[in-house]
């Protein structure tokens, strides 16, 4: 690869650890920080190169667990050391993980949408999560989470 299609990161907070675009904008994970970098990028030959330095966007909550970005109809969801994130259309990051909050420690396998269902299914080694992103209460104004089993194939 050419020197024009590297772009410099900040080392603080360790190494990139996961990429997901939305909207033609492409966000940058490490650890605990997210930075979005916007533009066309280079042509092959390097000329009119419009990447600026990606931009720091949170300094709190990013993701060591690549398997679970993905990104939804209603933004990026992914799984911090935290617990679980959404990284709106707005680029504002929301906490929707407190009810399924027991699962934390749970090994994140792959995670998939399912558009026509609304909803983003999380698999991990232990069972399912199910986020209904359609579904919303003045609870849960982001979605609802369900959990399903794996040992019986039945969901709770």
């Amino acid at each position: 690869f050419s020197d024009f299609f590297r772009i410099s990161m900040d080392a603080e907070g360790g190494p990139v650890t996961a990429f997901a675009t939305l909207d033609s904008t492409l966000a940058i994970f490490k650890n605990a920080r997210i930075y979005l970098l916007n533009g066309e990028g280079p042509f092959d030959t390097g000329a009119q190169n419009d990447y600026g330095r990606p931009s720091l966007i949170a300094g709190d909550a990013g993701t060591s667990y690549p398997n679970s970005v993905i990104e939804a109809p209603i933004g990026l969801i992914f799984k911090s050391d935290k617990g679980w994130y959404l990284l709106n259309r707005g680029w504002d990051r929301n906490y929707i993980g407190a009810p399924v909050s027991d699962y934390d420690t749970d090994e994140v396998v792959s995670v998939h949408v399912l558009e026509k269902q609304h909803q983003v299914r999380c698999l991990t080694t232990d069972r399912c999560l199910v986020f209904d992103y359609l579904v919303t209460s003045e609870m849960s104004p982001y979605g609802q989470w369900s959990e399903w089993t794996l040992a019986d194939g039945a969901h709770e």
